[in-house]
This record gives C-alpha cells, sequence and structure tokens, in this order.
C-alpha cells in the first residue's frame, strides 16, 4: 500500500487532524509500514505526501492543514465545519428561547427540534 492510502486510511478512521507523528506511530503500530530505521526521516515523508498532495492538487487535495503541523482529510473538515455551523445555530437558539421564556419546556422543544 503507498503511503498516502496509508495516510488516508489512517486519517478516514481516526475521525481527526493529526501531525504526521501520530500517523507514522499508529502506522508503526498496526504494522502498516516497515519499521524505519529512522523515525524522524518517516514522519518527514508522511509530512511530505500530505503537503504535496495539497500543493499539486490546491482546492482538490485529498488532505487539508488545519493547524500548526496537523492534517486532516479534506472531506472530514468539510463536515466538521457543517456540524460547527449547525451546532453555533443549535446555541444561538437555544439562547433566543432562554432569553424570552421562563418555561423550561420551550428549551427542551428546541432541542428536540433540531435532533430531528
Amino acid at each position: 500500500m503507498a503511503f498516502k492510502e496509508i495516510v488516508r486510511l489512517i486519517l478516514e478512521r481516526e475521525k481527526r487532524p493529526m501531525s504526521a507523528k501520530e500517523i507514522a506511530e499508529i502506522a508503526l503500530r498496526e504494522n502498516l509500514i516497515d519499521s524505519p530505521k529512522d523515525l524522524t526521516k518517516l514522519r518527514w515523508k508522511i509530512y511530505d505526501v500530505m503537503y504535496n498532495d495539497i500543493m499539486l492538487h490546491g482546492d482538490s487535495s485529498t488532505f487539508v492543514k488545519v493547524g500548526r503541523g496537523k492534517f486532516t482529510l479534506r472531506e472530514l473538515n468539510a463536515e466538521r465545519r457543517r456540524e460547527g455551523s449547525e451546532l453555533e445555530d443549535l446555541i444561538r437558539r437555544l439562547e433566543e428561547t432562554q432569553y424570552k421564556s421562563t418555561s423550561p419546556s420551550e428549551f427542551e422543544e428546541t432541542l428536540i427540534f433540531w435532533k430531528k
């Protein structure tokens, strides 16, 4: 299996932003790659795979850098942003409901509405 597929597999399964070091540790622990003589070189190779994919493919890249040294899959990042926006909407509506009412039932009704 190529490095890019290994990195993608790990990020897909973990569903969180990760550093090249974290990805390397999981890949080694699960025997997805042979144990290298130099762990630092392995981490840089994984970093290069993700970074070069971003540089080559831009907005259609498999990976996206989300923080200092942290990468995730582009599809997971989009999903995460969508969930974040839905959560912000829920919080805003709950705050509005709470300010307008003294009844806990309205608060619960808003929660039930958003669970649908």
